[in-house]
């Protein structure tokens, strides 16, 4: 599932409170975290949050085999994204 809308509209609030797995793609060290810990969260069962996914568009890749892989089961992934200002 994606949340999708503009800048602090309250996507994160309304996300985190989902799941503790949070992992936010604006920082660097939210990204060496989720490098680290991808093996035993992608292949667990909980709600994963990935906040601001627009900022690593090669996460889109790994996320897909993932959900290729674990085809027909119920979705783990909740993505966030912030539109660009018009």
């Amino acid at each position: 599932m994606v949340l999708s809308g503009a800048r602090h509209h309250g996507k994160t609030t309304i996300a985190r409170t989902f799941s503790d797995i949070y992992f936010d793609i604006e920082r660097e060290e939210d990204l060496t975290r989720l490098d680290i810990e991808w093996g035993r969260h992608m292949r667990g069962a909980e709600l994963v949050i990935l906040d601001e996914i627009q900022h690593a568009p090669e996460l889109f890749l790994r996320l897909r085999a993932i959900i290729d892989e674990q085809y027909g089961q119920n979705g783990r992934f909740l993505l966030t994204e912030s539109l660009p200002r018009r």
